[in-house]
């Protein structure tokens, strides 16, 4: 229908006539959709848009889902790191002679690698029979408190029970007086027979391995739960050390089978025999306190730490100790067929502490040890000769200081008791007749009082105070000469006591109501 405007300007239609300027039918416009959906723009437009839908979809769901955390870390490549010790630094003396040094050990490490409880048990009954074939040390000290064969504790009941309720470990608690203690509940065990069977429903070791099998795995399992926490973050734990290249070559080539061993190496400190004459002035090396590694923590320090304490190992402990490396580590997991590999180059290589050097002669540090020992020892064979009214108590102990009078270098410096720094070392790896001597050189439980008086392990030199004693004759000689009294010819003095001094009296300490009178000696030069 069609409008025409006539003569009178007004609107005529007519609807026998269509305009020929219509609108398009229907098959028109379908027509110019399918071209364009048929277009290779549409084409590559949709396929972008379904990919980046996609991909949206699977980052949101490993964002916000816990999938990622069921996943072996090796088989999503998440960056796994284990620290490398670095050797402590030398001491020498001042003719360069090692008096402290260090030694490189191999240790095994374990790491997580996602295995089954049953299946973790199995490898370390056989790394424990491994170890022993090979003469390895483990690490855990389990057999310092507990043993099977036959069943007891090896430590008084209250350090027993400190260690049970160690929050850190086994976090258990003290049972009410009526309480029946069984290996099922979370209270102390004093039976230990009990506490065996509580640490085997712990670490879950079925019935199938006998006690001595069970023990075995409950003692590498026990070093894992130690450090339990570094364990599930993916730090390895340190499980035995001294292992030969053998083992360690056996245990790498069946890496499949042993999932998760890994080999490292730790540095031994080692003393010298040069170190027992100069024991105060080394010092000696000791776990890390907590107060200490608060303030050392932010340079780079453990809790696993050894750090100096005393002499020159404590004064000169930021330089010996060096820094720790970082360097990563493969494992072969449970998820092995999605593995990934790192390169062992990578990371940060460990710098050695640097070398320490005294100005102390061993040779004459050595002499002078000698000498006050055999001072001592004559000394009492001579008051053992005496009637027994007659006799006076001798020194057990004594102190030498040898200085370079032209630089203040200290050329040689002792003091009697001393003790031997290895000591400390052998202890913590479990030799007995060190820990005897580490009790000695402490004071601690039965040697309290007796190392009260010998305190073996104070430098008297420095530490303690005396009265000058003969050393301070050179003074007074001095003072005399300065003042006439004596001459370089002659050095006569008289000794009467008592003598007015300053309005005091004064006493001969050998002859206090008479003195020694006339007392002649040789020229002064």
């Amino acid at each position: 229908m069609a409008k025409n405007l006539n003569d009178d300007n007004l609107y005529v239609f007519d609807e026998d006539h269509v305009s020929s300027n219509s609108m398009p039918s229907d098959g028109g416009v379908s027509s110019h959709i399918l071209d364009f959906v048929t277009s290779r723009y549409f084409v590559l437009g949709f396929l972008f848009c379904v990919f980046g839908l996609l991909i949206l979809i699977k980052t949101v769901s490993l964002q916000f889902s816990d999938a990622s955390k069921k996943i072996s870390a090796s088989s999503v490549g998440e960056s796994h790191q284990y620290v490398v010790p670095a050797p402590r630094g030398d001491i020498v003396d001042s003719n360069g002679r090692v008096i402290a040094t260090s030694q490189e050990i191999n240790v095994l490490m374990l790491a997580n690698a996602g295995m089954e409880e049953q299946d973790l048990n199995s490898m370390c009954l056989e790394l424990s029979y491994l170890f022993d074939e090979y003469n390895c040390v483990p690490v855990a000290d389990l057999d310092e408190y507990f043993s099977i064969e036959p069943y007891q504790f090896l430590m008084p009941e209250d350090k027993i029970a400190l260690w049970q309720t160690n929050r850190n470990l086994f976090a258990l608690k003290e049972p009410n007086p009526n309480a029946v203690v069984t290996y099922t509940d979370s209270y102390v065990k004093n039976d230990p027979k009990v506490f065996f069977l509580y640490l085997r429903r712990l670490f879950k070791v079925d019935e199938n391995y006998n006690e001595d099998e069970a023990y075995r795995i409950i003692r590498i399992r026990y070093q894992i739960f130690m450090d339990n926490w570094s364990f599930q973050t993916g730090t390895p734990v340190m499980i035995a050390k001294d292992v030969p290249e053998e083992l360690i070559r056996l245990l790498l080539e069946q890496n499949y089978h042993y999932m998760g061993i890994l080999a490292n190496k730790e540095y031994r400190r080692v003393y010298t025999p040069l170190a027992k004459y100069s024991s105060h002035v080394v010092g000696y090396i000791w776990p890390i306190s907590q107060e200490r590694l608060t303030e050392l923590a932010s340079v780079g320090y453990l809790a696993s730490d050894l750090v100096g304490q005393g002499g020159v190992e404590a004064q000169m402990e930021r330089y010996l100790h060096g820094q720790y490396g970082e360097k990563p580590y493969n494992i072969w997991s449970t998820e092995e067929e999605k593995g990934f590999f790192y390169n062992s180059e990578l990371g940060i290589d460990p710098v050695p502490g640097a070398t320490v050097e005294l100005t102390i002669d061993s040779n004459v540090q050595q002499v002078g040890i000698n000498a006050i020992k055999e001072y001592i020892a004559a000394a009492q064979r001579a008051e053992e000769q005496k009637p027994e009214d007659e006799r006076y108590k001798t020194a057990n102990a004594g102190a030498f200081v040898m200085m370079n009078v032209k630089n203040g270098e200290i050329i040689a410096m002792g003091s009697y008791p001393d003790f031997d720094p290895n000591d400390f070392i052998l202890s913590r790896e479990g030799d007995a007749q060190a820990k005897v001597q580490v009790k000695y050189y402490l004071g601690i439980d039965e040697y309290q009082d007796i190392a009260a008086v010998d305190m073996p392990i104070y430098n008297r030199a420095i530490q303690q105070i005396y009265p000058p004693g003969s050393t301070f004759k050179m003074v007074t000689a001095l003072a005399a000469l300065d003042c006439g009294v004596i001459t370089p010819a002659n050095s006569e003095v008289r000794c009467v006591s008592p003598t007015d001094f300053g309005g005091m009296p004064w006493k001969c300490l050998e002859r206090p109501d008479t003195g020694h009178g006339r007392l002649p000696a040789a020229p002064l030069f």
